[in-house]
């Protein structure tokens, strides 16, 4: 599990890295595949993926996938070399992210997946639904569902008792509280769930908590952010950073109604000692 993050709805639909949460202004299981015959489905798999995508950009004659006029209605697909979210790597390989949602100006709700082109590998399905009281603060929940998924497991997803669910119910809170400063800052509690200590089964009540700073350049955006956790949790087995990096994001129009979001990070967990440079491209 990761997951929905101080950037807006859209750095989450462009992440992967994990809605990666809603946050703008503002245990693994490793791949059972191995062999030549393996990774020559993962590739042709690979193949048919992008494929499809150069397909459907070059024959959509400039209209979106599905075409939503005048609405608060969206859709959109990611797609990125690996999932990385709050410093933690979710998967070994690429990953398809899809979402669909609404964006009003008080609430916004999105459904959003991740899934690895690894058969056997952690997927997961959230469901997010947040509130903007005033303008600088905004407050909502993300229920994670998180499984190792295969086609004949049993997913189980109305088991909602604690102590064998797998979801994880997260309250989180967004304040930007200067108005002529693009710094913004985040609070997410996992308080029920899946969230628990291996050994132990108490409940983690694991905490995130997040500071990030925003600079548009022309047509090219620039943030920084770190991350930590108060506390032993699911991101460290006791209190440090466990986020920090910078990115950089670009959107391309492609005809009148169609865009592809571009993000580049780099990624340091300094308490597991782990680095990443991921890439996000997606299409809406």
């Amino acid at each position: 599990m990761r997951y929905l993050h101080c950037f807006h709805f859209l750095s989450l639909l462009l992440t992967g890295s994990c809605f990666n949460g809603l946050e703008m202004c503002c245990v693994r299981r490793p791949s059972d595949h191995s062999g030549t015959g393996s990774a020559w489905r993962n590739m042709k798999t690979t193949f048919i993926i992008l494929a499809f995508l150069s397909t459907t950009l070059n024959h959509t004659h400039g209209n979106p996938l599905i075409t939503l006029p005048d609405s608060n209605l969206f859709v959109q697909l990611d797609v990125a070399p690996r999932w990385i979210w709050r410093g933690v790597a979710y998967s070994q390989g690429p990953v398809i992210q899809p979402s669909l949602g609404y964006a009003g100006k008080k609430i916004t709700a999105i459904i959003w997946g991740s899934y690895s082109i690894l058969n056997g590998e952690y997927h997961e399905l959230d469901f997010t639904l947040e509130y903007k009281p005033v303008e600088q603060i905004n407050i909502g929940f993300t229920d994670y569902f998180g499984i190792n998924d295969s086609t004949k497991l049993n997913q189980r997803f109305f088991n909602l008792k604690n102590s064998s669910t797998s979801h994880v119910f997260d309250f989180y809170a967004r304040v930007c509280p200067f108005k002529n400063l693009p710094l913004s800052f985040y609070i997410s509690n996992w308080f029920y769930g899946a969230d628990k200590d291996p050994k132990t089964r108490k409940q983690y009540f694991s905490t995130y908590m997040e500071a990030r700073y925003e600079k548009q350049y022309h047509d090219i955006g620039l943030y920084t952010f770190v991350g930590a956790t108060p506390y032993k949790s699911f991101y460290f087995r006791q209190a440090g950073i466990v986020n920090l990096g910078l990115g950089l994001t670009k959107t391309y129009q492609i005809g009148k109604k169609l865009t592809l979001p571009l993000k580049v990070e780099f990624i340091l967990n300094p308490s597991s000692q782990n680095v990443y440079v991921n890439a996000v491209v997606g299409i809406r």
